[in-house]
């Protein structure tokens, strides 16, 4: 396409442009002209998309039958599309996840046009979206009290109750999914309000009204493996592991998510069954050959170590270490599988690197003090990176 070969051509000049000031060849008021001029540029490129926008909403098209469709829906809403040029270009930032852009725009709109409830909805999530958290509640907890739309009263309750589970306030997200009276709800839109609310009862540790709601959204969203591994995740806080496995393997047959099998492998590593864990980061890496994920790379390189399979950990190690230079866990796993296959003297050098990257790291000395044989040292140190651990989550 014509259009895919002229930003290709945009890209190329803004990266030669880059690169030729920061050599030195070109000057910085030549660097800022041209800079401008691309900002220009890109300003009627968007000008001209949204007109067309504007125009493609407002097409009626024939179907294959010769019947005439619908209009294209604009908005999540499916509201009538206006002729503010402020609320066109805001909505428009919006739809390119430019919520900054955004911004100004729905808030003009607002100032002249105070009941226009969709926008303030818009303004709400552009502020959520940008980690404004009090002017986004401050608009939701607005369109709560004042919606006329009964759409809008749910999306507003829904995303208050969100806001507070993402500060881990989860009575006041109870609180407001409360408000939401599901059998009035669009039916686009009950799957993803039962999942988050399910989500905020487990965090509650109220299981059973949890495993209630989770199992509402299997039956909605069958297509959706976090629907599976939750219910699987709710057995095992029950104390039912043998259930829970079975909601696991259900939700591996409907998508072999990376972060469903590290957590299988997690808890399979925590009940010593090794094995099961290194089949679970054996399958990461059959589905993405090329994962860059450390996680995985340490957690089946750490598993294999467990089971005292040198020849195939240490070189999983290594290459772990050749591609994250930096990942500190990574290299205190390593020095700690060293010790415990008794390699002393590549333990001994490791720990002085470690010494040298991160002198205060808990664990670096309490695996000085473990290649010493000094074991209450090394009890007290894992001691405190465990309270340390737990006090950044929360305590949980």
């Amino acid at each position: 396409m014509q259009i895919k070969l002229y930003f290709e051509q945009l890209h190329k000049k803004l990266t030669d442009l880059h690169q030729q000031y920061n050599k030195g060849l070109l000057p910085q008021t030549e660097y800022q002209d041209e800079l401008a001029l691309l900002q220009k540029e890109s300003e009627l490129i968007l000008e001209e998309w949204i007109k067309f926008e504007d125009a493609l909403s407002k097409l009626s098209y024939s179907g294959p039958d010769g019947t005439v469709c619908e209009q294209i829906p604009v908005s999540p809403l499916c509201i009538d599309v206006t002729d503010w040029p402020e609320w066109k270009q805001g909505k428009a930032f919006y739809d390119l996840m430019m919520f900054e852009q955004a911004i100004p725009y729905f808030s003009r709109v607002l100032e002249q046009y105070p009941d226009f409830e969709v926008a303030r909805l818009f303004l709400a999530h552009a502020y959520l979206a940008t980690n404004q958290l009090e002017q986004a509640k401050y608009h939701m907890q607005f369109l709560l009290d004042t919606a006329k739309e009964e759409d809008i009263y749910h999306l507003a309750a829904h995303g208050l109750a969100c806001l507070q589970g993402t500060l881990k306030a989860y009575e006041q997200a109870h609180y407001y999914f409360e408000k939401i009276d599901l059998e009035q709800v669009r039916d686009e839109w009950k799957g993803i309000i039962l999942f988050n609310q399910a989500q905020t009862l487990y965090q509650l540790q109220r299981y059973k009204q949890s495993l209630e709601k989770f199992k509402l959204y299997l039956h909605l969203s069958p297509g959706d493996w976090r629907g599976p591994y939750m219910v699987g995740n709710v057995y095992l806080q029950l104390g039912d592991e043998d259930t829970a496995f079975a909601y696991w393997f259900e939700a591996l047959q409907v998508e072999e998510n990376p972060e469903l099998l590290k957590q299988m492998a997690k808890h399979f590593e925590q009940k010593s069954l090794y094995q099961m864990a290194i089949q679970c980061y054996q399958r990461i890496f059959k589905r993405d050959e090329r994962c860059l994920d450390a996680e995985v790379w340490a957690g089946l390189a750490w598993n294999y170590g467990l089971t005292k399979d040198i020849e195939r950990s240490q070189p999983l190690f290594i290459k772990a270490l050749s591609l994250f230079p930096e990942e500190v866990d990574l290299q205190l796993s390593y020095t700690w599988m060293l010790l415990f296959w008794n390699h002393k003297h590549k333990a001994r050098k490791a720990i002085a690197r470690l010494e040298r990257q991160a002198p205060a790291h808990p664990l670096v000395r309490g695996l000085r003090g473990l290649y010493e044989g000094q074991f209450p040292h090394v009890e007290a140190s894992v001691s405190q990176q465990v309270i340390k651990e737990e006090e950044h989550s929360g305590g949980r």
